[in-house]
C-alpha cells in the first residue's frame, strides 16, 4: 500500500505586521523601486537622518531677556545670614548679630555686527537686626564701548561709577559714628588700540573723582571728610605679541596723580602724590584646560615728606583651570595702592559640580594691608565654603560658612568673626 501522504496546513500570508514586509513595502526605504517610472528613485543621500537632540551642557546658566538688539540677565538675590562679630572688633564687648542681605543687578551686552556696547550693574545692602551702626551700600556701575575704526584698530570707552564705604575694622573709620561715611567714584577713559600683525599696542587715559561723605556721630554731631576727597588723572601704555593662538606675552606701563581738594589733611598732612607702576605677563587661553590673565611687576606711590614713598612688587592677574569636566579652579591676585593703605589680595576658588544641579564651592583668600606713615600691617585671612542646589534655571538655593580672621601689629586689632549665610538668588 502506498504511504499515505502528510497533510500540510494551507500556506497563510505574512501578517501586515511583519517587519520584512513593512520593509518591503516601505517606498521611501533607500532602494525601493520608484512608484512611476518617472519618480526620483530614493537612496541614503535623499533621505534626511533622524538627528537625536544634543544634551545641553549647561541647563542651569541664565538665558537673559532679549530686547533689540540686546541681551539682558538680570538678577536679585536674598540672603539671611548671622554674624558673630559684625564690626570686626578686637576687644571685647563683641555681640552677633543677624543680619539681612539684599543684592541685584544686570548684565547687558548688545549683538551688533560692528562695533559693541555692555553694561553692567551689581550692588548690595547689608542691614543688621542688631548693629544699625554696621549697616552699609556698595555698587559697580559700568559701561563699555567700543568702535571699531578698521580692522585694525578700536576705540574703547569707558564710564564707571562706585559707591560704597570703609571696610569694618579699618583704621580709616572713627569710633563712635552712627554710620558709616559714603564715598562715591565717577570716572571715566578713553582708550585707543592699534594691531601691526601679531603686535598690539593700546595707550589709555583716565579720570576719576572721589567724595567722601561727613561723618555721622552717634550723639547727632557731624564731622567733614573734605580732606579725603581727590581727583586722580592715569595713562596707561601697553604692548602685547601674539605668540601663539594660546599665549600673548605683554608688558604695561601706567602712571597717575593725585590732587586733594584741601592742600592738608585734618593732621597737616600734604597728601597730594604722583605714581608709577610697571608689569609683564601673559594672556593664556588653552582652550578647555586653562584660561586667563597673570602679570608681576613693581609699583610706587611718591608722597610729599613727610609722608613716606609706598611702593612694592606688585601681583595681577586671574587664571581659571578645568581640571575635569566637573571640577574647577580659580586663582586670582591683585595688588593696590589706595589712600591708606597699599592692598596686595590673593584667593584660590575650587568648584565644583556633584551634580549638574548640586555645586560645591570652596574659597580661601589671604590680604596684605601696609598703611603707610602709621607704620600699621595688617593680614586678613577668609576661608569660605558654600553649597548651590539649582531648583531651576532661575531659581537657586545657597548655603555657605566663611570664617574670618586679622593679624595686625596694633594691640587690640586682631579680630575672629564667623559668618553664616543661607540665600535664595533669582536670575533671567
Amino acid at each position: 500500500m502506498a504511504p499515505r501522504p502528510l497533510l500540510m496546513p494551507p500556506a497563510r500570508p505574512p501578517s501586515s505586521a511583519s517587519p520584512l514586509l513593512s520593509q518591503l513595502r516601505n517606498q521611501s526605504r533607500p532602494g525601493a523601486p520608484p512608484l512611476s517610472p518617472d519618480a526620483e528613485t530614493v537612496t541614503v543621500a535623499t533621505v534626511p537622518p533622524s538627528w537625536r537632540p544634543l544634551t545641553d551642557p549647561k541647563p542651569f546658566d541664565p538665558l537673559g531677556v532679549q530686547v533689540g538688539a540686546f541681551n539682558f540677565l538680570p538678577g536679585i538675590d536674598y540672603s539671611r545670614g548671622y554674624d558673630t562679630n559684625p564690626a570686626r572688633l578686637g576687644l571685647p564687648p563683641i555681640s552677633g548679630s543677624w543680619f539681612n542681605l539684599y543684592s541685584g543687578g544686570f548684565l547687558a551686552n548688545s549683538n551688533w555686527e560692528r562695533h559693541g556696547l555692555t553694561a553692567s550693574l551689581l550692588g548690595t545692602y547689608t542691614t543688621y537686626d542688631t548693629a544699625h551702626s554696621q549697616d552699609r551700600p556698595t555698587a559697580d556701575g559700568r559701561i563699555n564701548g567700543r568702535i571699531d575704526v578698521s580692522s585694525f584698530s578700536h576705540v574703547d570707552l569707558e564710564g564707571r561709577s562706585i559707591l560704597g564705604t570703609d571696610a569694618p575694622g579699618s583704621p580709616n573709620i572713627q569710633a563712635n559714628l552712627a554710620h558709616f561715611p559714603i564715598y562715591t567714584t565717577l570716572g571715566g577713559s578713553v582708550g585707543y588700540t592699534q594691531r601691526f600683525n601679531r603686535v598690539e599696542l593700546t595707550f589709555k587715559g583716565g579720570v576719576d573723582r572721589t567724595v567722601f561723605q561727613p561723618s555721622v556721630f552717634v550723639n547727632g554731631l557731624t564731622d567733614s571728610n573734605s580732606d579725603r576727597n581727590y581727583n586722580q588723572y592715569s595713562t596707561t601704555f601697553r604692548a602685547s605679541y601674539d605668540l601663539s593662538p594660546s599665549l600673548r606675552p605683554f608688558a604695561e606701563v601706567s602712571g597717575n596723580e593725585r590732587r586733594h581738594d584741601l592742600p592738608a589733611d585734618r593732621f597737616a598732612l600734604e597728601r597730594d602724590s604722583a605714581g608709577y607702576s610697571a608689569n609683564a605677563g601673559a594672556d593664556v587661553d588653552i582652550a578647555g584646560t586653562l584660561a586667563g590673565r597673570f602679570a608681576v611687576g613693581y609699583l610706587n606711590q611718591m608722597y610729599i615728606a613727610p609722608l613716606p614713598n609706598v611702593g612694592g612688587f606688585l601681583v595681577e592677574g586671574a587664571l581659571v583651570w578645568a581640571a575635569t569636566a566637573l571640577t574647577k579652579a580659580t586663582l586670582s591676585a591683585t595688588t593696590t595702592e589706595t589712600e591708606s593703605p597699599l592692598f596686595l589680595t590673593s584667593g584660590l576658588q575650587l568648584d565644583h559640580a556633584f551634580r549638574r544641579w548640586l555645586i560645591g564651592t570652596a574659597k580661601s583668600v589671604v590680604a596684605h594691608d601696609i598703611y603707610a606713615g602709621a607704620g600699621r600691617v595688617d593680614y586678613r585671612y577668609t576661608a569660605s565654603a558654600a553649597l548651590s542646589y539649582l531648583l531651576a534655571r532661575e531659581l537657586w538655593l545657597r548655603g555657605e560658612y566663611r570664617q574670618e580672621w586679622e593679624q595686625a601689629n596694633v594691640p587690640g586689632s586682631n579680630y575672629v568673626a564667623s559668618v553664616w549665610l543661607l540665600g535664595l538668588p533669582l536670575q533671567r
